[in-house]
């Protein structure tokens, strides 16, 4: 008992309050997570509970298996790491978004396998094998580094030894290029599906570029038509977001800052007329937002009915916007700043350089060359 409260002792601190001095207790759960427990009035009492955990969790590691004789497999850990990182760490759509990768690819492959007996050889042939099933590029990097990150925690915890398969490199992946609409082809779009029953919806995405989350989650109280920002009257606040499929509204953005997106004239008039019809908080849904996971479908359906358009899906009309105002010449860095991008090469990304604004642009470069030198060879162009 003495040895197991010099171990535990390291895990006891004091802190100070308006009542006077307290202990917490912060010890190591065994599973990267720690186990947090404060107000305790005596040293004592805190050193009781400490002892009680740090017990629970050596019987834990020791049902379990650890470092030379363990018996966990990679399915066992898995789960456990997944709970403790739904419990402290991630987002609940990562937390699925994780378990669908643990269960669909990783547990198939490597669930039987112990932890100790991994080495690279069955990595590589887990990569070979989704690759021969034709499982795209883009999961089965996701797959394995996930499966590293688990590795590295079970390292880290001393289930496994350092291990090489760490080191194994995923194939690389290259992005689809996004589709976008020129300005010409946004119009056609707009006026082909002006009966459209959502086609509020698509101008809106169109002159804001806000994601579909941000859109589904925006309420009226962050739609200011009179108050003034810089040159422009009115703005959007953007400092909400709606999770797919759960319809959760959380008090955030994607990148977790709040930002300001201004009310063009045609958004202006947009506004007014969808503000007159208002039901609920909601300016799309009314009582309760629209599901943010339907949007790409709806757009799918409208764009069957156009097929001389290129068919996108919603993320797209926000990269159509991003282009649009980035060909107007608008700073780079205000474009930023509207889009809600931290670095710039991401805008880099999303704004793309249309047929239609290249050709305009050479024909200018071209004329502004013509007047400044009658001679120039570049009238041939013309």
């Amino acid at each position: 008992m003495a040895q197991l409260k010099k171990e535990v002792k390291k895990y006891v601190k004091s802190y100070q309050t308006q009542k006077g001095a307290r202990w917490k207790v912060v010890l190591p759960d065994g599973r990267g997570g720690q186990i947090r427990e404060g107000g305790f009035i005596e040293e004592s009492h805190a050193m009781s509970f400490a002892c009680t955990e740090y017990t629970k969790v050596l019987l834990n590691k020791n049902k379990l298996g650890h470092l030379g004789d363990s018996k966990i497999t990679v399915s066992e850990y898995a789960h456990q790491w997944l709970d403790m990182k739904a419990r402290n760490d991630v987002e609940s759509a990562t937390a699925r978004r994780y378990g669908d990768l643990i269960k669909g690819f990783i547990n198939p492959f490597f669930g039987a396998y112990k932890l100790q007996e991994l080495e690279k050889v069955h990595l590589r042939n887990y990569i070979s094998e989704l690759q021969r099933n034709k499982v795209s590029t883009y999961n089965v990097n996701s797959s394995v580094t996930l499966l590293k990150m688990i590795l590295r925690q079970a390292i880290e915890d001393d289930y496994m030894p350092m291990s090489g398969i760490l080191s194994v490199r995923t194939p690389k992946h290259k992005a689809k290029e996004p589709r976008f609409w020129d300005q010409k082809e946004m119009n056609f779009f707009l006026n082909a599906a002006s009966e459209s029953k959502w086609i509020r919806l698509w101008r809106f995405t169109l002159w804001t570029g806000m994601r579909a989350g941000e859109v589904s989650a925006l309420k009226w109280d962050c739609v200011h038509l009179d108050m003034k920002s810089g040159a422009h009257i009115g703005f959007i606040k953007v400092c909400r977001t709606c999770a797919q499929k759960t319809c959760e509204i959380r008090n955030t953005t994607k990148n977790g800052e709040n930002r300001m997106v201004p009310i063009f004239p045609e958004l202006r008039i947009l506004i007014l007329e969808m503000k007159q019809g208002a039901t609920g908080p909601f300016v799309f849904g009314g009582h309760e937002p629209l599901e943010p996971s339907h949007f790409s479908r709806l757009l799918q359906k409208d764009l069957k009915k156009i097929p001389q358009l290129p068919q996108i899906n919603f993320h797209s009309l926000r990269h159509t916007f991003c282009s649009y105002i980035d060909s107007t010449g608008m700073n780079r860095r205000i474009v930023a700043e509207i889009m809600g991008h931290k670095d710039l090469s991401t805008t880099d990304r999303y704004s793309h350089v249309s047929n239609q604004t290249l050709g305009l642009e050479v024909n200018r470069w071209i004329e502004n060359k013509n007047k400044q030198n009658p001679n120039n060879i570049c009238l041939l162009a013309l």
